[in-house]
């Protein structure tokens, strides 16, 4: 009886001690001054289905499904500031695309297309505390994108080239703030590994966690040329804040492995806290052009358009974040946009000029819920679900023809996605994406029909991508 008592209370202890260790709130972790740079190199492979329903009150119904595969290339640099005082998030990437689709009607076979598209993105986030709570904000968003395709239709030849380039500048004022936690995450992570090895001596009480965390932050913010002495340096300090504590009497090899995997890879993935609430006052400029030429036995059909806007929005939006346990994370955000734009919509149709001027408020809200499961130090899987809603009203002048924009457009939607920690620097993504496209709109600038017809669409869309991320630094 001795024995089993003996038994019971030790099992007892362990458990009392992982529940402790494991209910650690990671919330209560504030991150210390740090700068973290990466950089990022991708590579993709996917592949997708649509199914394409139309209809239109001057023409008849239109059904169509496609496959298609894909791949992907891209860099891009990212560099994040924290302080007291200062928050920000830069980025700068490079991105390269190509896809081959074919399409079936109800007869059969349409057709088929091959894709090519390329893009450049800079964007700065800046915020700037007065105090723990209220911040000033300042961003900028530039991006460059150019596609083009070659599609083959029976008899037809066609191709299609995209240009775009737009400009944005984000200024306004909040209250609150949503700060990184994985490096307490990984600290007891590692607490937690050693404790299930039977290395810990005692439970580290959330002021040591804290500490330890601190100490983690500090340790990735220090730059090394060579990446051996790096790592040399960070497990020394890490076992030297260990023993200083009395949590570990066998600094044996069964230790540093422990220390090392965590080390390795629980450090990889993000964890965030907080809320945060924002308006905003956006300046946005947008030019876009498109050529589309269409050879039909050899006779050749030309439309070139161009599209200039101008718009000033205000945003209000809400994000909030939450660690709910060790394996748990929750997220989500709401906003709600007015905007106001104005828009010249020009067509060039074999020699043939078409304006569109358009005047244009608009009213956008979107929701977004994003849960996160982690299981391990290498793996997280996410699932979420989001609705945005857009209306667009206004007045739209075509030819000197004045028309009433009613332009609805609604569109809820699942995404499921894996990341997978192969090596520290190389990840496994998976990701599936499902959602539902509603479409009413009488509009020539948004949906290029005239202003004595309307568009009623639905659009139902799945796809399915893997690819590699390999991060140099």
């Amino acid at each position: 009886m001795r024995k089993l008592h003996l038994l019971l209370g030790i099992l007892l202890l362990t458990i009392t001690v992982n529940a402790q260790i494991n209910t650690f709130d990671l919330s209560s972790y504030k991150l210390p001054d740090i700068k973290r740079h990466q950089l990022d190199i991708n590579a993709g492979f996917d592949g997708g289905n649509k199914y394409y329903d139309s209809y239109q009150r001057l023409d008849s119904d239109y059904t169509e499904k496609s496959n298609g595969i894909g791949g992907d290339f891209g860099i891009g640099y990212r560099f994040y500031r924290n302080s007291e005082n200062y928050q920000g998030n830069q980025y700068v990437g490079i991105g390269l695309r190509s896809d081959y689709s074919d399409e079936r009607d109800e007869d059969g076979y349409v057709g088929e297309e091959l894709y090519f598209s390329n893009n450049f993105q800079i964007n700065s986030n800046n915020r700037f505390y007065m105090n723990n709570k209220f911040f000033l904000e300042s961003d900028l968003l530039f991006t460059q994108y150019y596609s083009k395709s070659d599609e083959n239709y029976d008899l037809n030849n066609v191709e299609n080239i995209n240009k775009d380039l737009s400009l944005n500048v984000r200024l306004g004022l909040g209250y609150g703030r949503i700060e990184e936690v994985q490096d307490a995450w990984l600290a007891t992570y590692i607490l937690k590994d050693l404790q299930e090895n039977g290395k810990l001596t005692r439970t580290p009480t959330n002021e040591e966690i804290l500490e330890f965390s601190s100490l983690i932050s500090q340790l990735k913010n220090e730059r090394f040329f060579d990446a051996r002495l790096q790592k040399i340096k960070e497990i020394e300090e890490v076992d030297k804040f260990l023993q200083s504590k009395n949590l570990i009497e066998n600094a044996d090899a069964r230790y540093f492995t422990a220390v090392n995997d965590n080390w390795d890879n629980a450090a990889t993935q993000i964890r965030t806290s907080g809320n945060r609430l924002s308006f905003l006052i956006i300046p946005y400029i947008k030019s876009s052009s498109n050529f589309y030429e269409i050879d039909n036995l050899s006779i050749v059909y030309t439309t070139d358009r161009n599209i200039t806007e101008y718009k000033v929005q205000a945003l209000l939006i809400l994000n909030n974040a939450k660690p709910i346990d060790l394996h748990w994370q929750r997220s989500f955000s709401v906003s709600l946009s007015g905007n106001y734009m104005k828009g010249l919509y020009k067509t060039i149709y074999d020699d043939i000029n078409n304006e569109t001027e358009i005047s244009s408020p608009q009213l956008i809200s979107m929701l977004d819920y994003i849960i996160k499961y982690y299981p391990n130090s290498r793996t997280n899987l996410s699932m979420g679900a989001y609705i945005n809603f857009k209306n667009y009203f206004g007045k739209e002048e075509i030819d000197n023809i004045e028309n009433d924009i009613n332009h609805l457009n609604i569109t809820p939607g699942i995404n499921f996605s894996l990341n997978y920690y192969i090596s520290p620097q190389l990840i496994l993504d998976a990701s599936y994406n499902i959602y539902y496209d509603y479409t009413e709109s009488n509009s020539n600038y948004y949906e290029h029909i005239d202003n004595d017809d309307f568009i009623k669409r639905n659009q139902f869309n799945q796809s399915i991508s893997i690819g590699f991320k390999y991060q140099i630094f």
